[in-house]
């Protein structure tokens, strides 16, 4: 069994909490950032399937985009989730998240 560091499920539970609470225009740009280096077969295992609505009705695969309206429907658990996922298959995604949303804040 893996190991698992106790500050990788902080930092998950951590951007969960900053999620349930940011304003939409706010939540959209993390998920937009989070959502960068899924494939479709991420997005309808990751949440329990939470994300597979962002799959693009086409038959083109461009990459998962989040819009306002998306936002509202993703609970704190179902980033987590995300944010999990993102650890393990782009950590330096996840490390550069503060400077690619661009608030000092953040």
């Amino acid at each position: 069994m893996p190991h698992t560091d106790p500050a990788d499920a902080n930092v998950a539970l951590l951007i969960g909490e900053f999620y349930s609470v940011a304003p939409p225009p706010l939540r959209v740009r993390l998920l937009n950032n989070l959502l960068l280096p899924l494939g479709p077969l991420a997005l309808v295992t990751i949440g329990a399937g939470a994300f597979g609505r962002l799959l693009p009705s086409d038959e083109r695969w461009h990459g998962a985009h989040a819009t306002l309206d998306d936002a509202t429907h993703f609970s704190a658990d179902e980033v987590q989730d995300l944010v999990r996922y993102v650890q393990q298959k782009s950590p330096e995604l996840l490390r550069q998240l503060p400077e690619r949303m661009g608030e000092n804040r953040v």
